[in-house]
Formats: structure tokens, C-alpha cells, sequence
């Protein structure tokens, strides 16, 4: 995950190698760093998280559009939010690791990892 956005044309240092940004990254995406075949596994941290719908080239950003899910039989899912009203006055106090939308929205990354144990 990119921990900042990046420009299309920068070029990064990663591990003695020079990977090209392909296209405007937004900070929190995926940038591949190495060619991701069509139909290959798309790995992060070491295991797969998705499969490549088409070409990705290195410096390419790794999101929807070019990566399907590998969860046999999921529906489609639609998200439909219910609007809270919270009295801020109460809550000041409070805080989250979180992040400031350019909406002026608060949001979080979510990531679930469910890992296999291995006998």
C-alpha cells in the first residue's frame, strides 16, 4: 500500500530497483511493482489477495477495475449506509486511527486476513 499518492511519471527506488508510476496512485492503493500476468495471483504481504483481470504492468495501479476477487460463489455486494446523527458536543473526547476524506468525511482502511493454520 502506497503510503503517499504518487504522480504518474515519478520514478521510485524499490530495493535497487526503478519502477515508473504508470498513473496518479492515490495514498492507501496498491502499486505493482513487478509484471502481474492476466489471470495471475495478485500478491500483497505474501499471499493472494486477488486475481489480475488483465496485464498489469509494474508501476500500474492494482485496484478494482484490473483485479477480481477469488471468492468462489460471493453475490454482489451493495453497500447501503444508514445515517447516524451523533451529538458532537458529547464525543470530544473520542478518536480513531483514522483519515480525513477530501470530502471533509472521516474514513478508516479496513483489511480482513484470514490465515490458514498449517499442522
Amino acid at each position: 500500500m502506497t503510503l503517499k499518492p504518487f504522480q504518474k511519471g515519478e520514478k521510485i527506488n524499490i530495493q535497487s530497483n526503478v519502477v515508473e508510476v504508470r498513473e496518479d496512485i492515490p495514498v492507501g492503493h496498491k502499486m505493482a511493482l513487478t509484471t502481474i500476468e492476466k489471470n495471475a495471483d495478485v500478491i500483497k504481504y505474501g499471499y493472494p489477495i486477488g486475481k489480475a483481470k488483465a496485464l498489469i504492468q509494474p508501476g500500474g495501479w492494482v485496484h478494482t477495475p484490473n483485479v477480481m476477487t477469488k471468492l468462489g460463489g460471493t453475490l454482489e455486494y451493495s453497500f447501503k449506509p444508514t445515517e447516524n446523527k451523533v451529538n458532537q458536543n458529547e464525543n470530544k473526547e473520542r478518536t480513531f486511527r483514522g483519515y480525513m476524506r477530501a470530502n471533509g468525511d472521516a474514513a478508516i482502511r479496513n483489511e480482513i486476513w484470514i490465515i490458514n493454520k498449517c499442522h
